[in-house]
């Protein structure tokens, strides 16, 4: 445990895409070169966590994927200013204009939404985000390229609760750092349910990969959950990777596709 807290949220060649100007095809994207069909993974620094994830699958035997990572680590894709300095807030919004656009002009087989979960307040108000107003900064910007690309599927963030570097401590115990299931994580994936069923979108619940119960714990086995309060530790992310394609494919949207 010692060696998660706090430990990268993305590999060095992932978190080097993880900025608002950080994306490139040549160097964002993953997989085997046989791959035929191409995933565009995209959000917050939760599209970022859910990455490693993903080249899991990519890299299998037999997968016809690639995958495109384009998370950025502070700029939720919603159509909703978040960051206090106005420095960030316009980059985050160029990010999203830019990724529209490529979006649109690339044409990948699957786009993947991931975004945070946790409470979040937009700039210039004084509390956090309802759930009318996360549904509708969504579904905008997803109206704008869902015509052009060949699905979209919101993936749930994994629940947020108790911080892993604040619990755990050489007295702590395994129940320590578990917490159960917020009310503010199922009140945000009922908003993007709302969003699925208005634009037909698909939508993957991701409780199951790291609550069993109502209840998330710090480790499964021997291996840590999470870096933080949320993010997901590298070695985590890899030993969900065939459960998460599961997921996808029970969407009937995407194909995990491995021999």
């Amino acid at each position: 445990m010692d060696d998660a807290i706090g430990s990268p949220q993305a590999t060095a060649a992932v978190g080097a895409c993880a900025s608002p100007t950080g994306y490139s095809a040549a160097s964002c994207t993953f997989g085997r070169g046989s791959a035929t069909k191409t995933v565009a993974l995209v959000g917050d620094s939760m599209a970022v966590t859910y990455l490693e994830a993903f080249r899991t699958l990519a890299d299998r035997p037999g997968s016809p994927w690639r995958v495109q990572s384009r998370g950025v680590f502070g700029c939720p894709f919603v159509d909703i200013d978040f960051a206090p300095d106005e420095s960030e807030r316009r980059a985050c919004a160029a990010n999203r204009t830019a990724t529209i656009a490529d979006l649109t002009a690339s044409k990948p087989d699957v786009v993947v939404i991931a975004n945070t979960y946790r409470p979040v307040t937009a700039v210039g108000e004084a509390s956090s985000v309802i759930s009318d107003a996360w549904a509708e900064g969504l579904s905008a910007l997803v109206s704008r390229f869902s015509g052009s690309v060949g699905e979209v599927i919101l993936l749930a963030a994994p629940p947020s609760g108790t911080d892993v570097t604040e619990c755990y401590t050489p007295r702590s115990t395994p129940t320590s750092c578990a917490f159960r299931l917020p009310g503010s994580w199922t009140t945000r994936l009922a908003a993007e349910r709302s969003v699925a069923q208005k634009l037909d979108l698909a939508l993957v619940d991701s409780r199951s990969l790291v609550c069993a119960s109502g209840a998330c714990p710090a480790f499964v086995g021997t291996t840590p959950v999470r870096t933080d309060r949320s993010h997901l530790t590298l070695e985590y992310a890899r030993k969900i990777a065939p459960s998460l394609g599961e997921l996808l494919a029970a969407t009937g949207r995407f194909s995990v596709g491995v021999g």
